[in-house]
């Protein structure tokens, strides 16, 4: 069995490195994320090495899958994989659903079945339509096997998540001070690219700064229109993976947009506060740290509460996914 993976952002990294143990796995970088700290030194930190690499020439969002569906097509018409395997959310999961697709390539897609309904987010819209390309599903949690059944799509299995996988297999490498400060990342588009957002943001920090210090490792994207609005303030460069896990782990709340953090801060038990208005995490909402937020006043609350020792604390549990998902391709026809 020959199986071709494809990566391209941050937050597939982590989530593969268990399944390329096995023999006759092949990892594909589509490039999509193309900034040094967001990825040369990330899978130097992970100790990944990408056997292809794409160099995408185009910096509009369109023309870039374009290109990657096309790069992509080259790679599996040259490794001719039984399976490729695409993960999560992002635009290089896309291309390599539609290049596997239509080059005739089973399509295995992990984490499936997770949706917010709000298709204002572009990685909602990409978890659809990977979903309908795929031939087999892998899902994270229950609710994931729903909203398949509920979209016509029963061929699914529930195997647990790989990203907590990973977590289990390096949490005791990771150093945990436990700190008197908040973590923050921000960087989907309804927050950092409007001048409205980055005031939103400068209001949380103002809020949270009351009771913890703030770090905020910048995602390249949202420093950029910092700079460009002229705001003031406060952030760091991204941190390697290992670091922010660090970072992580010993915080007394962290604050994000992003979908993967809900997961790691419910690991670490640490809480976590979603500034969105919907999530596609619904196990780590129910079982994990994880609370929406998109209200100002409700911030200055929870906060209170957390400071209070009155938050809520985590119950979901290591899984083994890698050995289920391996195991289901070897049999699958």
């Amino acid at each position: 069995m020959k199986i071709l993976i494809i990566i391209g952002a941050r937050p597939n990294y982590m989530k593969v490195i268990n399944l390329l143990k096995y023999p006759n796995v092949k990892l594909l970088h589509t490039g999509q994320h193309f900034s040094k700290e967001m990825s040369d030194d990330l899978l130097d930190d992970l100790e990944i090495e990408p056997d292809y690499q794409l160099n995408l020439m185009s910096s509009m969002q369109d023309q870039k899958i374009g290109e990657m569906i096309m790069g992509i097509g080259n790679i599996i018409n040259t490794y001719k994989p039984d399976f490729v395997i695409v993960i999560g959310d992002v635009d290089s999961t896309l291309a390599g659903a539609i290049a596997a697709n239509k080059c005739g390539v089973k399509v295995a897609h992990i984490e499936s079945g997770l949706r917010s309904y709000d298709k204002s987010m572009p990685e909602e819209v990409n978890r659809v339509l990977v979903d309908h390309i795929s031939d087999i599903l892998f899902v994270t949690e229950e609710d994931g096997i729903i909203n398949l059944k509920r979209e016509g799509i029963s061929k699914s299995y529930l195997v647990g998540d790989t990203l907590i996988e990973y977590l289990n297999s390096i949490k005791d490498k990771i150093k945990t001070t436990k700190g008197s400060y908040a973590l923050m990342t921000m960087h989907r588009p309804v927050n950092v690219d409007t001048e409205e957002g980055l005031e939103n943001i400068r209001k949380i920090i103002n809020i949270i700064s009351r009771h913890y210090k703030v770090i905020f490792p910048a995602h390249p994207r949202t420093l950029k229109n910092i700079n460009k609005y002229g705001l003031k303030i406060e952030t760091i460069s991204p941190v390697s993976y290992h670091k922010f896990q660090s970072l992580l782990s010993g915080c007394a709340l962290v604050i994000t947009d992003s979908g993967g953090i809900q997961v790691e801060a419910s690991f670490w038990d640490v809480p976590c506060i979603v500034w969105r208005k919907k999530t596609e995490r619904l196990q780590a909402l129910y079982q994990g740290t994880v609370t929406l937020c998109n209200d100002l006043d409700y911030l200055v609350r929870l906060v209170s509460k957390i400071k209070k020792g009155k938050y809520k604390h985590s119950k979901i549990e290591f899984n083994n996914a890698t050995d289920k998902i391996i195991s289901i391709l070897n049999t699958y026809e």
